[in-house]
Order: structure tokens, then C-alpha cells, then sequence
């Protein structure tokens, strides 16, 4: 009966006006630790980005690209450097790729065929190319960022060694070398991505009717 109710309830249920503003508080509690996070990480990116040299900033942040043979990481080893260890993002710590896996291109650039972890890099059509040469996809890269900062490191090709046959040409100027002990690298983080084979597959098809034309 609704004289034996307690006070504040109705059918056994909270008011539903206090149920949401339950749920609102909750949620505000939830974006604020959220924000805070996201302010932490902005402030260690920060940091990291004012302890670099203004090239490394262009290069990391505005996607540039250092002349070849001359590069040096944020940490002063030279882009030819035989040091085993593992190169970093100087932005978000990350570790990138191994020594190991590192090899002589002939390009001047550092050269990997292998990531440490696939999750850490990020691999896209380069937007910069697409907006450049719109009707030319056959001239695309596929760029390469650490997929923790979204930072440029540099392009990766198709034509490297194998096992993986892909080179990761990359900056000096983005990476950081913690010298030690590096990882082996595992053939199993080079695969390419999904949207990658996707524009590969378009392009020869337009290229095999062009030619066909």
C-alpha cells in the first residue's frame, strides 16, 4: 500500500530525477579524470617538444625531411650509427624500431624493415601528397608517425630487403637512440595495412587501364 512506503520513494524506486542526476554526476566525474589525463599528456608533450631543436620540431611536427647523409638523432648519433639499441619517439617515449632490424639503404636516411610493434606506428596515405597531387595516386607514400604523439618519422617503400621487403626510410632528426641491448625483430610487425593493399590494388588496376587505354 502506498501509506507503507518509506518517504522518497515511489513503487520501490528512487525519484527519477535523483536516479539522473546520479548518473550526471557520475558521468561529470568520469570527463573530468578523462581531461586531466589528456592535460597530463599534453603537458609531457609539451615539454618534450621545447626540449628539441627547432629541425627537429619541423621535421616532427610539420612533416619535413632532413637532406640525406646528414642526419643526427634528437640524441646526437649519426643516421648511419652501427650502436645497438632502440630508437624512440623523442616526443612520447615510445619505442619505434630496433637496431636490429636496421639496415644500410644507400639512401642516407635511417632504414628499418621492421617496426619493434606494429601497434606503436602508424602507417597512412601521406594527406600532404593527396592534396598535392590529387589526380596522381600512383605518386602517394605511405607515411609513417608514432601513432602515440602523431608525429611524421618518415615513409616506408616497398622495395626494402628481406624478409619483409619493406624499407622504412625515416628522419634522424625524429628519432632518439637508447642504446643497449635491442630487441630481434619480428617479421610479423611489418605487414602492411589494410588501407595501404587497398590503394595498392586500386593504382595498378588504373595503371593496367591506362595502359589498355
Amino acid at each position: 500500500p502506498a501509506g507503507n512506503r518509506p518517504a522518497g520513494l515511489v513503487d520501490g524506486r528512487r525519484p527519477l530525477a535523483v536516479a539522473t542526476l546520479g548518473l550526471w554526476v557520475a558521468g561529470c566525474l568520469r570527463v573530468a579524470a578523462s581531461d586531466a589525463a589528456e592535460a597530463a599528456e599534453g603537458e609531457d608533450a609539451a615539454a618534450a617538444k621545447s626540449s628539441l631543436s627547432w629541425f627537429s620540431q619541423y621535421v616532427l611536427f610539420q612533416a619535413g625531411t632532413e637532406p640525406p647523409f646528414t642526419g643526427h638523432t634528437v640524441n646526437g648519433y649519426g643516421w648511419d650509427s652501427k650502436v645497438e639499441g632502440v630508437y624512440t619517439s623523442p616526443v612520447s617515449g615510445a619505442p619505434l624500431f630496433s637496431s636490429k632490424a636496421k639496415y644500410d639503404s644507400g639512401t642516407g636516411w635511417p632504414s628499418f624493415w621492421a617496426p619493434i610493434d606494429a601497434q606503436t606506428i602508424l602507417e597512412r596515405m601521406d594527406p600532404r601528397d593527396q592534396a598535392w597531387r590529387p589526380d596522381q595516386p600512383a605518386t602517394w607514400r605511405v607515411e609513417v608517425l608514432d601513432r602515440a604523439s602523431m608525429t611524421h618519422l618518415g615513409h616506408v617503400f616497398p622495395d626494402g630487403p628481406d624478409p619483409t621487403r619493406k624499407r622504412y626510410c625515416l628522419n634522424a632528426a625524429a628519432l632518439s637512440l637508447a642504446p643497449g641491448k635491442a630487441p630481434e625483430a619480428d617479421v610479423r610487425q611489418a605487414k602492411w595495412d589494410d588501407e595501404v593493399v587497398a590503394w595498392v590494388r586500386r593504382t595498378q588496376v588504373q595503371a593496367l587501364a591506362d595502359r589498355a587505354a
